[in-house]
């Protein structure tokens, strides 16, 4: 069994952590798979091989043609929702949005429905996180483990 081993002591983008679960052994093609249960167009995921500081890794890309980057809590919460993702993969989602939503909401003193993601908001952030859950649900999954925070 492999396993990925999340160090985030300076942060962790998604392209980052779609690699690191690719190599400790996450098919790419499942990954497709599974996001296409999203139901939202105009993204494509790629992975390739790439030597970052002497060391070899996956790249793992979310290339989306849909710009639009900000979206409402609500409107993150439906395209869950309507998605035909597993339902532990929707839930765990929509509970990861609905966490950064409220943090979003107390920093900026407005109520949660009124939350406007903006980076989060774009199809890139919601395939980061819903593949990333889909591969930890998949029955071959490797296992994965964060440092302490």
């Amino acid at each position: 069994m492999k396993l990925a081993y999340f160090d985030c002591f300076s942060g962790i983008s998604g392209d980052m952590t779609l690699g690191a679960l690719v190599d400790a052994g996450c098919d790419v093609e499942q990954l497709r798979t599974e996001l296409r249960g999203l139901q939202v167009p105009g993204w494509e995921l790629t992975a390739e091989k790439v030597w970052k500081n002497g060391m070899a890794a996956t790249y793992v890309k979310v290339k989306t043609e849909n710009q639009q980057k900000h979206r409402s809590l609500g409107a993150i919460l439906e395209i869950l929702q309507k998605s035909q993702l597993a339902p532990q993969v929707r839930e765990r989602a929509a509970a990861i949005f609905t966490k950064l939503g409220e943090a979003e909401a107390r920093v900026h003193d407005v109520p949660l429905e009124k939350i406007h993601f903006h980076e989060l908001g774009a199809v890139d952030a919601l395939s980061w996180t819903s593949s990333a859950l889909a591969s930890a649900f998949t029955p071959s999954a490797s296992k994965s483990l964060p440092a302490p925070l």
